[in-house]
């Protein structure tokens, strides 16, 4: 029997329940949708490291077609359960000197002017571009997820419910040397 039948009704259907009984129901779905948010938010993850992969493969092939490798890596990693998706240019032959590429804060993105500028040719630009357009998505998706997310924690109702920690740092494989 659908529920605004029941509420609806003046009989025994109702007797039983009070509202306590409808809070922990409410509750109890609320932390399944989070816990199903948490698991998108990480399958988000995986989405932007096979992207990942495959920019790099796409980078393998520079060399097929009688070009340089180039120089714009990638990291794809989750802190505090926020994804980040970057860009960066290795200073020098140590694996920690790294020149961050910085997005354009108006527009939220990597523009093709920041991987002109660091790229070595223009296929490596051109495979950038693809990549950013992929991550572009992904960050609208990640930020919609972390509101909602955020949005179930600061419910009235849900005061006292216990969260999954958020506190792991997951780098997933951000470099391929």
């Amino acid at each position: 029997m659908k529920l605004t039948k029941i509420s609806n009704r003046d009989d025994r259907d109702k007797e039983k329940l009070r509202p306590k009984h409808i809070r922990e129901i409410y509750r109890g779905i609320l932390q399944d949708m989070y816990s199903k948010l948490d698991y998108l938010n990480d399958l988000a993850l995986l989405e932007a490291v096979l992207i990942r992969d495959e920019y790099y493969d796409s980078k393998d092939s520079f060399a097929s077609m009688g070009l340089r490798y180039g120089f714009i890596q990638l990291s794809v990693r989750q802190n505090n359960g926020t994804n980040y998706y970057r860009y960066y240019k290795k200073n020098s032959r140590s694996s920690k000197d790294r020149l961050w590429l910085k997005p354009n804060k108006r527009l939220g993105q990597t523009t093709e002017k920041t991987f002109t500028k660091h790229s070595v040719h223009k296929d490596e630009v051109h495979n950038c571009k693809i990549t950013e357009d992929e991550f572009i998505r992904l960050r609208k998706q990640d930020r919609l997820t972390r509101e909602t997310m955020r949005r179930i924690r600061e419910l009235k109702i849900m005061e006292g419910v216990k969260f999954e920690a958020e506190t792991n740092s997951t780098t997933a494989g951000e470099e391929n040397e």
